[in-house]
C-alpha cells in the first residue's frame, strides 16, 4: 500500500475575513444554510487593474460541476420509506403528512437522475465561461488553443461542455479540445480509488474519526432533536435519538438541494433559523474534517491536493514558455477544492486550533465550495516578457502567502518557487484521530 505524505502547514492561522456572521447571513437568506448545495452567485466585484504594461495571455481554471440532483437515488427514497409505514398506520401528524407528500414529490422528480447536472448547473457554467471571456477578450481573441479536461462523472463533462459552449458562442474561432478520462481523474479527482492507492485509514477516519462524534454532539447540544422529530407523529414510534438525528440531517440535506433543481419545495417550516445555523455549522465542520485541513485527518487530504497543484504549475510553465495555449480548463469536484484552497493558504481558509463550533462558524462551506465553485489563475506579461499572475476564488481576487509588492498580483517566478518549496517540504503522514 502506497504511503501518503502528510501536509502539516504552520500552526498559525489567518484571521477570518467574513464580514458578516453566519446567523446574519441565514436571517437574510436561508440559502446560506445550504452548504455545498448553495447556488453559485456572482456579485460583480470590481477587479484591481493590472500594473502598467501587463496584458493577460493565459488562464488556468478549476471548476466544480454545477448544481445537480442528489448523488444517490436512495437519498430520496430512504426518507419516504422512513415515514411511509407510519402513514399506513395512521400515526402521522398533519405536518408529518405534509413532509411525506413533499418528499414523494421530490423523489418522483429525482427518479433515475442521481448525480445528474441540472439545468441550473449548466447555466452556472455558461455564465462563468461567458464572464471569463468578457473579462479578458484579448486573451480569447483569434483561433487560440484551449484544452478542457474533466473527470468521468457526467455532471462534470456536461459542466465542461456548457462552459466551452459559452466561449465558442463569443468566439467561434477558438480551438477547444475537450476530454474526459480516468487519466484526467488522476489529477482532477484525487480521492478516486481507481487512480490512487488510498489508505484504509482514510476510510476508517470517514466513519470513526473523532470529528464524527463531535459534529453529532454539537447538534445534540444545541438542537431539540426529539421535539423536531416527534412533531411528525401523533403516536411517536420507538426510534433512538441517533436515528432521529440521521433522518433530520438527511431532510436538511435534501431540502438544501431543491433550488439547484428548480424546485420551490423546502423544509424551512421544520427548521428555525437557529436550527439552520447549527445544522450548517455541523455540516461545515464535517467538510472541514473530511476533506479540509483538520489535523485529525493526519494530513491525507492536504497530500492529495499536491497532485492538482503540480498539474497547475506544470501546465502554466508550458504556457509561460510559449506553447501558445490560451487556457487550461479543468472540471471536477468540491472535495478537491476543499483540500487545495487551504493547502495553498488562500485567504483565511487554512485554520487550525479552533474548537469545532468556532471552526464550523468560520469555515463556511457555502462560501468555499458552492455549486460551480472555481479557482482561476490569470497570467499577465509585459513587453519584456516579465510574468505576473493573480488568483481568483469564485471570481474574486484573493490573498496568498507569497511575498509581493503588487497584491493581488504576484511574480510568476516567486509564486512557482514558493509553492514548489511548500510541496517539497511536506512531511510524512500521521495516523488520523479516531474516537475509539
Amino acid at each position: 500500500m502506497k504511503k501518503f505524505f502528510l501536509l502539516l502547514l504552520a500552526t498559525g492561522m489567518l484571521l477570518p475575513i467574513h464580514a458578516q456572521s453566519l446567523r446574519e447571513d441565514i436571517a437574510k437568506d436561508k440559502q446560506c444554510s445550504a452548504g455545498y448545495y448553495k447556488l453559485y452567485t456572482f456579485d460583480g466585484t470590481q477587479e484591481t487593474p493590472a500594473p502598467a504594461g501587463y496584458r493577460p495571455f493565459y488562464v488556468s481554471h478549476y471548476g466544480r460541476h454545477g448544481s445537480r440532483y442528489m448523488i444517490d437515488e436512495e437519498k430520496y427514497t430512504e426518507l419516504v420509506d422512513h415515514l411511509a409505514p407510519a402513514d399506513s398506520l395512521g400515526i402521522l401528524s398533519p405536518l408529518g403528512k405534509s413532509v411525506l407528500e413533499r418528499l414523494r414529490t421530490i423523489a418522483a422528480d429525482g427518479k433515475f437522475r442521481a448525480g445528474e447536472l441540472s439545468a441550473v448547473g449548466a447555466r452556472q457554467h455558461r455564465e462563468i465561461g461567458s464572464r471569463l471571456y468578457n473579462r479578458y477578450p484579448e486573451l480569447f481573441a483569434g483561433d487560440g488553443e484551449i484544452d478542457a479536461r474533466s473527470t468521468m462523472r457526467v455532471r462534470c463533462v456536461l459542466s465542461m461542455q456548457s462552459f466551452c459552449e459559452a466561449l465558442k458562442e463569443n468566439n467561434p474561432k477558438l480551438d477547444i479540445t475537450q476530454s474526459s478520462s480516468l487519466r484526467n481523474s488522476y489529477w482532477l479527482e484525487f480521492f478516486n480509488k481507481d487512480t490512487h492507492d488510498i489508505s484504509p485509514d482514510l476510510y476508517k477516519y470517514w466513519k470513526k474519526g473523532l470529528y464524527v462524534r463531535e459534529k453529532k454532539d454539537m447538534l445534540y447540544k444545541h438542537v431539540d432533536i426529539d421535539g423536531m422529530y416527534d412533531q411528525f407523529f401523533t403516536s411517536v414510534p420507538k426510534v433512538n435519538k441517533e436515528k432521529k438525528l440521521s433522518f433530520l440531517v438527511k431532510l436538511y440535506d435534501i431540502g438544501n438541494n431543491q433550488k439547484g433543481v428548480e424546485s420551490d419545495i423546502n423544509f424551512y417550516d421544520i427548521f428555525s433559523n437557529e436550527d439552520l445555523y447549527w445544522f450548517t455549522v455541523s455540516d461545515s465542520y464535517n467538510q472541514y474534517s473530511e476533506r479540509g485541513p483538520n489535523p485529525q485527518a493526519g494530513g491525507i487530504n492536504m497530500y492529495y491536493s499536491k497532485l492538482l497543484l503540480e498539474d497547475i504549475l506544470n501546465r502554466a510553465q508550458d504556457a509561460v514558455d510559449g506553447n501558445g495555449r490560451k487556457a487550461d480548463l479543468r472540471f471536477g469536484h468540491d472535495i478537491d477544492l476543499m483540500a487545495l484552497i487551504p493547502m495553498m493558504q488562500i485567504n483565511d481558509w487554512y485554520m487550525t486550533g479552533l474548537d469545532p463550533e468556532t471552526t464550523g462558524e468560520k469555515w463556511q462551506i457555502s462560501k468555499l465550495t458552492p455549486m460551480a465553485a472555481n479557482l482561476q489563475f490569470v497570467f499577465y506579461k509585459n513587453p519584456q516578457n516579465e510574468v505576473l499572475l493573480k488568483v481568483m476564488h469564485n471570481e474574486k481576487e484573493v490573498k496568498l502567502p507569497v511575498p509581493t509588492t503588487q497584491a493581488p498580483y504576484y511574480k510568476w517566478s516567486d509564486f512557482k518557487d514558493f509553492y514548489e518549496k511548500h510541496m517539497a517540504a511536506l512531511p510524512e503522514p500521521v495516523t488520523p484521530t479516531f474516537y475509539e
